[in-house]
């Protein structure tokens, strides 16, 4: 019953299947908010660094970042639009463009996961 529950939670389409769309849906519902760290950590293993994560989404250190520009490359990072949203507006609370610098030295939510990761890639020869 439980099981017939949730796959049915899960089939936004009612169709009686569930597609990568929908499963991605559900489990984005259940995940805990993702932050800063989390973004910085996926945009290392992804793209192998801050800079070549945000020229995938057309942004130079010498652009500002818009709200529309970090939602872009957090959708790219599989990271909700609500989530973006949420990281955006601590970084800029009037909801302003902010400086690639400035996003680059903001060292809060700084987790020992996303230490372990850039240590683990430091020691890589």
């Amino acid at each position: 019953r439980r099981l017939a529950a949730l796959f049915a939670a899960c089939d936004a389409h009612q169709d009686g299947a569930v597609d990568q769309e929908e499963l991605q849906q559900a489990l984005s519902v259940c995940a805990p908010p993702a932050g800063l760290s989390r973004l910085r950590t996926l945009a290392i293993l992804q793209y192998g660094g801050w800079k070549a994560a945000w020229q995938s989404v057309g942004v130079t250190p010498e652009d500002l970042i818009t709200v529309a520009r970090f939602v872009a490359l957090a959708a790219n990072l599989d990271i909700s639009y609500e989530d973006a949203w949420a990281i955006f507006s601590t970084l800029s609370p009037t909801g302003e463009a902010i400086s690639y610098h400035q996003l680059v030295q903001h060292g809060g939510d700084f987790t020992l996961h996303e230490f372990a990761l850039r240590a683990w890639l430091a020691c890589e020869v």
